[in-house]
């Protein structure tokens, strides 16, 4: 999604007040659209911390594969007490996987 000029200036100014949707349409303009890295994780960290479950989760899952395993549990912890589906099963997976090492641990 690429937003011309004036209209991405629009939704910033927008995101900045805290618009969530806003934040969002900037987001994806940086993350698909016309593609800036440190943009698009900006935007994805806005909406993280304002609240968004898909984002905490895809947050969380990108720190988790930078190797900031905590940090990135943390997200997808938040998306998971939203009950965002994603994050209920990869958090389910992430217990399964560390009763099955305790129990070999015995």
């Amino acid at each position: 999604m690429t937003l011309d000029k004036g209209r991405l200036k629009m939704e910033i100014a927008k995101a900045e007040r805290g618009d969530v949707e806003a934040m969002g349409k900037v987001y994806r303009h940086y993350a698909f659209g016309d593609f800036d890295e440190d943009q698009a994780d900006f935007w994805l960290r806005r909406l993280a911390e304002a609240g968004h479950p898909a984002s905490q989760f895809n947050l969380g899952k990108d720190l988790v594969e930078e190797g900031r395993i905590t940090d990135g549990l943390e997200w997808i912890r938040k998306a998971e007490s939203a009950d965002f589906g994603p994050a209920v099963e990869y958090m389910a997976e992430i217990r399964k996987e560390r009763g099955a090492r305790q129990g070999t641990a015995d």
